[in-house]
């Protein structure tokens, strides 16, 4: 779909517009390629800068130049900054309240002579990665570039442009409540360099709604649906009310789930107001075709996130799938370019669990299979084209959740503070330690038991036939959060049982030996000298059938160890 798209001047008296020849007015708009506002000559300043004109233009590409005229400054004094903010969303509610409600900042540092990107985010500016250009130049003061799609292609913005020179300041132009620069389209706006999978469906694209949309706001979100089409959702209205029950109860359901993520300690989204508010959007679609039941998509691309649920979940299945893409959301929050997929997925499949407990655990034991089948596979090898490991380490998220509710807000912050996608968990190893948690290979080590003593069933590594005469395994080779889960089986009236495990290379294994099933009695040794030798009595008939030896690895480099063993 090709998708025109004028840039526009709501015009005051005081601008002199430079009109595009053919271009036309649209209503008491006047359409503009550039504009000039002009800031007073010594407005109060007793010394440099003094900002003359502040002159704002763009190009079809959906690049913006604004150009900040400072005379007697062909180069840029390392004193000098020069901050150029943008009110995107027209409202007083939102953004820095003491820059002209802004939520968007672009500053040219003469120190480091940089130009960088900031994002309101409350209570402070943070710093914001771009993914395409902020650049700037000088002739007699600053010229800026910026892509607006990295300030969420607004259908317009206000402008204030402010200069800082030592002990003096001068700011222009000044033209709050006047909504300034606007974007007009001709037909569905959208972005043209966002690939139609990543539309709104109100605004078209892969997902596009084929009729006109309604809207439900519930207190948290907003849920969009078609009444009527291949996409409207099941028909029940049990309140007659004229809102169908599903739009209902994913309205319900996000409200909930957004109310015990920041119960938790997590970040609300960012502002969607790509949508009708500042709310995240929900749009209910069928998604047979697509084979997904949601998606949630970023506010680095679109001006809010937002997220598509399908319009033909069960109740259960519908309420889990909200509390999973809303989290996604709130994920983006702090770090809107993405993580890896075992954080990214992993926890949010667990977090569906901290708003709904004990729905829908035929799912979760489905999606725990999956790393049954491979536990000897590292956490964080999970990769896009392999999901379903990314969901199946949702057992070790809510492990860590269970152990201490604060940790995942802590490093999602962490993340954010650090830029860092933490790929390999060294940040998450970091948090551990820093919140008493203990090393991330000893956490990891207990998790892998817990498995085993809640009855599920990992896959077999190696089996251990432990007899009178003394054996010795072959090397295995270990990765880190890898774990084997070895049977040993005894001959006979066995008493006593000797284990050694010997670490060959690398970091010594965690390594414990449960006895008696899953219900039974756990037996560790301390390392010395690189091995680790268990030797124990078997009380009794069921501690000699049921024995089982985990060796799990650390958070960060790969080990490998044998296996010395034999009974008497």
């Amino acid at each position: 779909m090709a998708l025109a798209v004028w840039w526009v001047l709501a015009a005051p008296a005081a601008v002199a517009a430079e009109t595009t020849p053919g271009q036309e007015e649209l209503g008491e708009e006047l359409a503009a390629s550039s504009v000039v506002w002009e800031d007073p000559v010594g407005d109060g300043n007793v010394g440099p800068p003094d900002i003359r004109t502040v002159t704002v233009s763009n190009t079809d590409d959906g690049v913006v130049t604004v150009s900040v005229e400072i005379p007697g400054t062909p180069v840029l004094p390392d004193s000098l900054r020069v901050h150029v903010f943008f009110d995107v969303d027209e409202s007083s509610q939102t953004g820095d309240s003491t820059r002209r409600h802004a939520e968007y900042a672009v500053q040219v540092n003469g120190e480091t002579s940089m130009a960088t990107l900031y994002r309101w985010d409350e209570p402070a500016w943070r710093w914001r990665e771009v993914a395409s250009t902020v650049e700037f130049w000088w002739e007699n003061g600053p010229t800026i570039t910026l892509d607006v799609r990295e300030i969420g292609f607004p259908p317009g913005f206000n402008l204030a442009v402010l200069a800082e020179q030592g002990d003096y300041q001068d700011s222009a132009p000044d033209l709050w409540p006047l909504w300034g620069y606007r974007i007009v389209a001709s037909g569905p706006r959208a972005p043209v360099w966002v690939p139609p999978e990543q539309w709104r469906p109100t605004l078209g694209g892969t997902y596009a709604y084929e009729l006109p949309s309604e809207a439900f706001a519930g207190e948290r979100a907003v849920v969009h649906y078609v009444p009527i089409g291949g996409d409207r959702p099941p028909w029940g209205d049990r309140d007659s009310d004229g809102v169908p029950d599903y739009v209902e109860t994913a309205a319900e359901a996000a409200d909930v789930a957004l109310a015990r993520f920041e119960q938790l300690g997590f970040k609300t989204p960012a502002l969607d107001i790509g949508g009708p508010d500042e709310r995240p959007d929900i749009y209910l679609k069928n998604l047979d075709s697509h084979r997904i039941a949601g998606r949630a998509f970023s506010h680095r691309i679109w001006n809010g996130g937002f997220a598509i649920i399908d319009s033909r979940l069960g109740d259960d299945f519908l309420r889990t799938t909200v509390a999973h893409e809303v989290f996604h959301l709130i994920q983006h929050a702090y770090l809107p370019r993405g993580m890896p997929c075992w954080v990214t997925e992993g926890t949010a499949a667990a977090a569906e669990t901290f708003v709904f407990p004990g729905i829908n655990e035929p799912l979760r034991r489905k999606q725990l299979g999956r790393w049954l089948a491979e536990p000897s596979r590292p956490l964080n090898d999970g990769s896009a084209s392999d999901l379903e490991f990314c969901y199946a380490t949702a057992a070790w998220w809510r492990a860590l959740h269970d152990r201490d509710p604060g940790l995942l807000p802590a490093y999602f912050a962490e993340l954010a503070r650090t830029s860092s996608t933490d790929a390999g968990g060294l940040r998450l190893n970091a948090i551990a330690e820093t919140r008493g948690l203990g090393p991330l290979g000893g956490v990891y080590a207990a998790f892998a038991e817990s498995i085993y003593r809640d009855n599920h069933k990992p896959h077999r590594f190696h089996r251990v036939n432990a007899r009178k005469q003394q054996r010795t395994t072959r090397v295995f080779p270990l990765a880190p959060l890898g774990a084997h889960y070895l049977p040993v089986r005894t001959r006979g009236p066995a008493r006593i049982l000797e284990l050694t495990v010997e670490t060959v290379e690398g970091p010594d294994p965690r390594v414990r030996l449960v006895l008696g099933g899953p219900g039974g009695r756990t037996v560790t040794a301390p390392v010395w000298r690189s091995a680790q030798a268990i030797t124990v009595q078997l009380r009794n008939p069921t501690e000699r059938r049921a024995i089982m030896l985990i060796v799990t690895g650390n958070h960060q480099h790969p080990t490998s160890y044998r296996i010395t063993h034999k009974t008497r």
